[in-house]
């Protein structure tokens, strides 16, 4: 008796179905992403000026740490910063009125500064960019 072998053919993936899978996924997650609401932190950008002569009159002084938070030399909590910015800076108008220095402390945590630059903006102050120095370095608050 003779035996005929049958070569069975190898096992075949199907790749068509596989890219229509894969285009289906990213369909579903590029819809799905419009759908999250961003409540980012948009921190209006100082402008330069051409008069360097012109220079701010009082900003208001905000000295954080991460468990401290004095407003011109006032301790404030961080729950409370967005109303005492508000009456600071209640009847200005312009950049300079509404200027706002945030005196960082080496301790200050990235999500404790981002809640106070956005207390700030809520607030209608304007964030200006303030030179780190060393503790050696840095003069008093005045």
């Amino acid at each position: 008796m003779k035996f005929v072998r049958h070569h069975r053919p190898g096992p075949y993936i199907p790749f068509i179905t596989l890219a229509d899978i894969a285009w289906q996924i990213i369909i579903f997650f590029l819809v799905a992403s419009t759908f999250v609401s961003s409540l980012s932190l948009t921190v209006a950008l100082p402008s330069a000026t051409v008069s360097p002569e012109k220079t701010i009159g009082k900003p208001v002084r905000i000295h954080a740490s991460e468990s401290t938070l004095t407003v011109n030399g006032m301790t404030v909590p961080l729950g409370d910063l967005e109303l005492q910015l508000r009456g600071l800076l209640a009847g200005a108008v312009s950049e300079d009125e509404r200027a706002v220095v945030v005196f960082p402390a080496d301790d200050l945590s990235f999500q404790r500064n981002g809640d106070i630059l956005y207390a700030i903006q809520q607030a209608g102050g304007v964030v200006l960019i303030s030179e780190e120095r060393s503790d050696e370095t840095r003069t008093p608050a005045n």
